[in-house]
């Protein structure tokens, strides 16, 4: 009887040692599932994202710790930017250091437009980048930029501003404003912004560096600022002199 007592005890201990190893198994194949779900929806997701071909891609703002590119699409697309020293990734899935729309830095989700303006910043000076523009799972544009050395001085700051708007009146949002001043003898680099929900737009005139970028750019009485401004359907071209940009004239479009 006692023999028959340990039999049993010994059954039991296996059968819930059977029963503790299959829920385990259960649990994991329900949570291996779950996740496979999670994923394949993720996938299916940033597969079915738009895609448009890149168009009037320009770098600008370019300092020594950071860069802006800004292009356009025929259709609204996410505007997400990877950046690197060393190899890119394939895919953007879990990517974390990624840069987007900077109308958007505050958000959590990125949107989609036809007009595109990234800057990226945390960068260091004088130092060669590549860099990916995705559209969902896919490589939209590769490409590489440099950026400058820290120079010795800086100007004060000389901040100008101004409007975009429609014929009618309205502002044009999401344009992206480019800038370059010009004298008789030299050329500036290129800055740039983007207008808000208003139609307004503003740049520092302090950013302005020689077009080889080695030194700040001289501001004379008779220079004059010339300002291309890209809707996603067409450009329009805007000058001003130095006195008549606090603010601009609107710019009509």
């Amino acid at each position: 009887m006692i023999l028959a007592s340990r039999e049993t005890t010994l059954n039991l201990d296996r059968l819930n040692m059977f029963w503790k190893t299959a829920r385990i198994k259960v649990w994991f194949l329900i949570a291996f599932f779950v996740l496979g779900v999670v994923l394949g929806i993720f996938l299916v997701a940033f597969a079915l994202e738009p895609k448009s071909v890149i168009k009037s891609l320009v770098f600008s703002n370019i300092t020594d710790h950071q860069i802006t590119i800004s292009w356009v699409t025929e259709k609204e697309t996410k505007g997400v930017v990877v950046v690197s020293q060393g190899k890119l990734p394939v895919w953007p899935i879990f990517v974390k250091n990624y840069s987007k729309d900077d109308g958007e830095k505050s958000l959590k989700k990125v949107g989609r437009y036809i007009t595109h303006h990234v800057t990226i910043t945390n960068l260091n000076p004088d130092n060669k980048y590549k860099f990916k523009i995705f559209q969902g799972l896919k490589t939209a544009f590769n490409g590489e930029f440099r950026t400058f050395k820290t120079l010795d001085s800086l100007d004060g700051p000389n901040p100008i501003y101004g409007r975009v708007l429609s014929k009618d009146k309205r502002p044009v949002i999401g344009a992206i404003i480019y800038l370059q001043a010009k004298t008789a003898s030299q050329s500036s680099s290129l800055i740039s912004s983007q207008t808000n929900l208003t139609g307004r737009w503003s740049l520092d005139l302090a950013n302005l560096r020689t077009s080889n970028l080695d030194e700040g750019f001289d501001l004379k009485s008779n220079t004059l600022e010339i300002v291309i401004v890209e809707t996603g359907k067409g450009k329009v071209k805007a000058e001003t002199k130095q006195g008549q940009d606090k603010p601009w004239p609107d710019i009509i479009i």
